[in-house]
Formats: structure tokens, C-alpha cells, sequence
């Protein structure tokens, strides 16, 4: 009796395993396998090679399975033929949301620079995502001296995720920032002043001097829409005429800047003068006629007064016949001055 030995065809497939990263270690074993005849079993062949594929990081890990890992131990089958389907463990890349958030600072003006450097990262979807896995090729340092705001510049764009464990990696940005507010300021103009004795010519004063209540503040910083300057002649006083809404802020690191005003002034004070007044006279010998003699000669110390400057309410005429002396009987009390610049 000759029993011939039958073909037999094994197909083999092995176990496969899709998870996300989780950071923690999976694997996957064994494999199936289905004969083309009932007649032939696990206990027929033998296998040599892993059935196990073990994976941490996103990617995949084969388990090598090949058809000559597999042999045929039953005489019963001649030309067994085994088909095999490797198998693997996969972990897929997870996506991630990474909200990112620029350092700020606030400070008052001051003329310092001020400088914020950094940013937090704020939230992250995932715990298994940290600062070592993205680059960031911006910068993350905004300065600032004067009033205003200078921002870092962040963007979603200037970090890039650089581990493969992760898909879809979403930088949500809030950009950093120094801001430098502005402050108030109190300012007090004082016009300039001359005081001058009158002379006929015309006396002229300007400007005005500035003191503020922070040396930041300087007098540069204020505009005057007109003219600080007082003119006058005569005996009197002439103001400037300066008020607190001619000056304007021109500097933008100052919110309110409150003015306060003392006005200039030019001061023409009286002149002293001394007014000789000498009555004329004159001598001459009894001839039995009547002799007179009228007027006085002046002389002026400042020689802006003159004659227009005073009254005169006697009478410089001094008569007579007969030997002897008659005098005017002028008197300083006749003599009134009408000129208030003197």
C-alpha cells in the first residue's frame, strides 16, 4: 500500500497593533494562521523566528516574520508552502495645542530703558509635550524708553515642533510686551522783569524762566503760541500778557502737563531831577525912572526834563524907581511839576 504525501498551503498572518503615543511602551505577539486542509495543525511545522514587536515612540515596528522562519515536520505533506503577512505595532503621532504667552511689562516714563525678555507656555493639551520638543528661531525681547509699546514681535510661525512623537502641533501666540506709560508733569512759567528809571527810551524785556516738577521735563518741552516780551517809555508798567493756555506739552512721554503762569513785566520808574531856576536881575543907578526886570534861567539836571515839564504860578517880574533892591519873590512852591516820568 503506498500512501503519497499531500501539498499543503499555510497562510500566516501576523498580529498587528495601531495606538496613539502615549509615551509608555506597547507590543504586539503572536500571529494567525489558517490551513488550505484539516489535516494539518499547529503541531506540524515549527517556527523560528519573534513573533513580538515592541514600540514607544510614533512610527512602526515590524516583527520580521518570514516565510523561511516557518518548517514543515509532518512526512505526511511534501511541498507545504507558507504565505506569510508580517506583523507589526504602530503608534501614531498625536496632535497638540500649545498656547504660548509673551512676558509683559508696565512701567511709568521714567528716561530709562526698560526690557522684558521670555514667555511661559501658558497651557499644554498634553503633558507628554515639553519646551525640549520645538525650537523657537524669533526673538523674545521687546525694550523700550519713551512712551508707547514695543512688542516682541511672537508669531505661531517662529516655533516649530521638532519630535516626530507629535503630529499636528498648534502654537497659539500671545505676543510679549513692554509698555511705558506716560506721566503728568506741573510747570511754572515766570516771565522775566526789568525795573528801569526813565530816560525817553524805550526799555525792553522777554523770556521767562521754567521750573518743573520732575527733571525730565525741560523747558524745550513746552511750545508758546505768541511773544514774552514787554516793551514800555514811560513811567508805568507794561506785562507780557503771558497766560497758561499759550503753552503747549510737545513731549509725548507726558499725558497732562498742568501750567502755571507769573507774568512778565517791564517797570519804568520816576527819574530824580534837580531844577535850578536862577531869577534875572539888574543893577543900575537912580535916574527917577522906573526900572524892571522880568524872567529866570533854568538849568536841568537830567536833560530829558525840559520847560513842557512843569508850571510856573508866579510872577518873575521885579520893579522899581527908587534906590534899593526889589526881589521877584520866586519860590520853589511856584514851580509844579506836571510830568509823571519825573
Amino acid at each position: 500500500l503506498t500512501v503519497n504525501p499531500i501539498d499543503v498551503t499555510v497562510t500566516m498572518t501576523g498580529h498587528t497593533s495601531t495606538v496613539d503615543y502615549d509615551g509608555e511602551e506597547h507590543m504586539i505577539a503572536g500571529y494567525d494562521f489558517v490551513f488550505n486542509t484539516p489535516l494539518y495543525t499547529v503541531n506540524d511545522f515549527t517556527f523560528s523566528g519573534v513573533d513580538t514587536a515592541k514600540r514607544t515612540d510614533a512610527g512602526t515596528t515590524n516583527m520580521h516574520l518570514a516565510t523561511e522562519q516557518f518548517a514543515n515536520t509532518n512526512s505526511n505533506f511534501a511541498n507545504v508552502t507558507f504565505n506569510v503577512t508580517d506583523g507589526w505595532q504602530k503608534i501614531n503621532p498625536i496632535d497638540v495645542t500649545v498656547k504660548v504667552k509673551g512676558h509683559t511689562l508696565i512701567a511709568n516714563y521714567d528716561g530709562l530703558e526698560h526690557q522684558i525678555t521670555g514667555y511661559d507656555l501658558e497651557e499644554i493639551s498634553t503633558p507628554l509635550y515639553t519646551a525640549n520638543d520645538f525650537t523657537f528661531s524669533g526673538v523674545d525681547t521687546a525694550k523700550r524708553t519713551d512712551a508707547g509699546t514695543t512688542n516682541m514681535g511672537l508669531a505661531a510661525e517662529q516655533f516649530e515642533n521638532t519630535n516626530d512623537n507629535f503630529g499636528m502641533v498648534t502654537f497659539n501666540v500671545t505676543d510679549g510686551k513692554v509698555t511705558i506709560n506716560k506721566i503728568n508733569a506741573e510747570v511754572t512759567i515766570t516771565g522775566n522783569h526789568h525795573v528801569d528809571v526813565y530816560d525817553t527810551i524805550e526799555h525792553a524785556v522777554n523770556g521767562y524762566a521754567v521750573e518743573t516738577s520732575t527733571p525730565l521735563y525741560h523747558a524745550l518741552d513746552l511750545a508758546l503760541d505768541g511773544t514774552a516780551e514787554a516793551k514800555r517809555t514811560i513811567v508805568g508798567t507794561t506785562y507780557m500778557g503771558l497766560t497758561a493756555d499759550m503753552f503747549s506739552n510737545t513731549n509725548p512721554n507726558f499725558e497732562t502737563v498742568a501750567v502755571t503762569v507769573i507774568d512778565g513785566y517791564q517797570i519804568i520808574t520816576p527819574a530824580e531831577v534837580t531844577v535850578t531856576v536862577t531869577g534875572k536881575y539888574n543893577t543900575t543907578t537912580y535916574d527917577g525912572a522906573e526900572h524892571s526886570v522880568s524872567g529866570y534861567d533854568v538849568v536841568y539836571s537830567n536833560n530829558a526834563y525840559t520847560a513842557n515839564d512843569y508850571t510856573f504860578n508866579g510872577t518873575a517880574t521885579a520893579v522899581r524907581t527908587n534906590a534899593g533892591t526889589t526881589n521877584m519873590g520866586l519860590d520853589v512852591d511856584q514851580f509844579v511839576n506836571t510830568n509823571d516820568n519825573f
